[in-house]
């Protein structure tokens, strides 16, 4: 789900830090594991997070909005508004609702500016830092943009916040969205059980993200329990051939 590219980054180590997020996050919370992949420098430079900076009048730069688009329509919420279900919010005329527009993009884009590389052990810190994947990327607060941002649903991050707080802010506005739990645990029980789930078992997978039975939303341990032990996973022997999934060689 959480898509980077071995073939962009054949640095074995990079590639082998950014899978190390899945292992130590697998069973924590997601907005924790959403936060380490965000500031995963192998993230920040295939989706062009990495030395992101604010606009440039003078210039004409604007920030780079990759990482923001891909983050909301690839690994969280989706394009459109879903019900616990899984299936689409319809408005008046029978169409789908937008969860985002450009508005919503732009100020995630602004939000994630600000951030280079770690630094190299021995070496000068600087505002752009050059390439290096061992530990998160950096903020940089001369290259981020401290006005205020729109981001989902009305919420707007204010003004002045520091760079470490605004990420955190962007990312809880993402957390928050009805759409994650519904969104993930589809894609969950896809790539774990069925390509084609029903209504209520996505229902029952996003039940337990919203809610881990004491409270906690994003319990990926409950989410990963959720879709191992529903009963379309671990009912009746299946006897559709169509139904199930292959493992993957790994």
């Amino acid at each position: 789900i959480f898509v980077t590219s071995g073939f962009d980054n054949s640095r074995n180590y990079a590639m082998r830090h950014y899978q190390q997020i899945f292992r130590d996050h697998a069973f924590g919370n997601f907005r924790d594991l959403l936060r380490a992949v965000t500031l995963s420098p192998v993230m920040g430079d295939y989706l062009d997070m990495v030395n992101n900076v604010k606009a440039n009048p003078a210039t004409g730069t604007v920030p780079n909005e990759n990482y923001a688009r891909e983050l909301l329509q690839l690994f969280s919420i989706g394009l459109y508004r879903l019900n616990p279900d899984g299936s689409l919010v319809l408005d008046a005329a029978g169409e789908p609702v937008p969860t985002y527009d450009l508005e919503e993009i732009e100020g995630f884009a602004r939000a994630f500016t600000g951030w280079t590389y770690p630094t190299v052990p021995g070496a000068v810190a600087r505002n752009v830092n050059p390439r290096n994947y061992l530990g998160n990327m950096r903020p940089v607060p001369a290259n981020h943009d401290f006005g205020a941002k729109p981001l989902l649903d009305g919420r707007v991050a204010p003004a002045n916040l520091p760079v470490e707080d605004d990420l955190a802010f962007a990312l809880q506005s993402v957390f928050d969205h009805p759409n994650v739990g519904p969104f993930i645990g589809r894609q969950l029980i896809q790539k774990l059980v069925t390509s084609d789930p029903t209504p209520g078992y996505i229902k029952r997978v996003a039940r337990a993200f919203a809610d881990n039975g004491a409270g906690v939303r994003g319990d990926m341990r409950a989410v990963v329990r959720a879709v191992l032990t529903d009963p379309e996973a671990r009912g009746a022997v299946k006897v559709d051939p169509a139904y199930g999934q292959l493992s993957e060689p790994v």
